[in-house]
């Protein structure tokens, strides 16, 4: 199922979603430019690496030099740090698309209801999570796990708690359909599930699908937490914007 759009109009420009939108696409097309030897290292320095996490270092020199294939002059990275940067990230067009899609069609009604600041935390919290359940899964794993997906996935989780019946035009198939949005979410949800359960017996599929579920678990979390503030707060604005909570 592809998302097309979804009925939400929100109050107020998205200000936070178009700037991590605009921020993937311009380190997307940095990446672009570097040449193969500087790439691997851009995508070291800036990406989770589960065995680092949770052994608080970086990899041992010799591990770190063939992972990037080289010796001598071995890059340094802040581990911690990479946990944010991994989160703009991407290893391709598709990735990129399909992610920058699902932020732009879930991503400006959270922000609406959460303002433009708590969005913002909350979707690197969500990123986090997402991170963290990754390298819980695979705490031995040395492959770089990358992309907005995680945090994304969190967006959806809140757009599933906050507005369960907007509808969402989705591309199922051949067909194009609306769909209210527990369903759609609800759904992919199942997918998530389904293919991390298939994933433990096969580490190399290159998906990080229980990043996908920490993140959206996390964002379903954090926005039941938060529901009783958040509703007061899109109630007020529709007070003077004829704009209401959906539930």
């Amino acid at each position: 199922m592809i998302p097309i759009k979804d009925e939400n109009p929100a109050s107020r420009p998205a200000l936070v979603t178009w700037a991590l939108i605009v921020l993937n696409i311009a380190v997307f097309i940095y990446m672009l430019t570097l040449k193969a030897a500087d790439l691997n290292i851009f995508i070291y320095r800036n990406s989770v690496i589960p065995w680092e996490v949770l052994n608080a270092r970086q990899l041992s020199p010799g591990t770190l030099g063939q992972l990037l294939g080289m010796a001598g002059n071995l890059p340094s990275k802040n581990v911690w740090f990479s946990m944010v940067t991994c989160m703009f990230l991407h290893s391709g067009w598709m990735h990129l698309i399909f992610n920058l899609l699902f932020l732009f069609i879930f991503g400006n009604n959270v922000e609406d209801a959460m303002g433009h600041l708590p969005f913002l935390l909350f979707y690197i919290v969500c990123g986090l999570a997402a991170s963290l359940l990754q390298c819980a899964v695979e705490p031995n794993s040395i492959r770089p796990v990358i992309g907005a997906s995680g945090a994304i996935a969190g967006v959806m989780g809140a757009y599933l708690v906050l507005y369960p019946r907007a509808r969402v035009l989705t591309l199922v198939f051949i067909f194009i359909v609306y769909v209210p949005a527990w369903v759609f979410i609800g759904i992919w949800i199942i997918l998530q599930l389904i293919s991390a359960g298939e994933s433990l017996s096969d580490m190399t599929t290159g998906v990080a699908w229980f990043a996908h579920i920490g993140g959206v678990t996390s964002g379903i979390i954090v926005s039941l937490i938060f529901y009783p503030l958040l509703r007061r707060r899109s109630s007020w604005r529709g007070a003077t914007s004829e704009y209401y909570f959906d539930g």
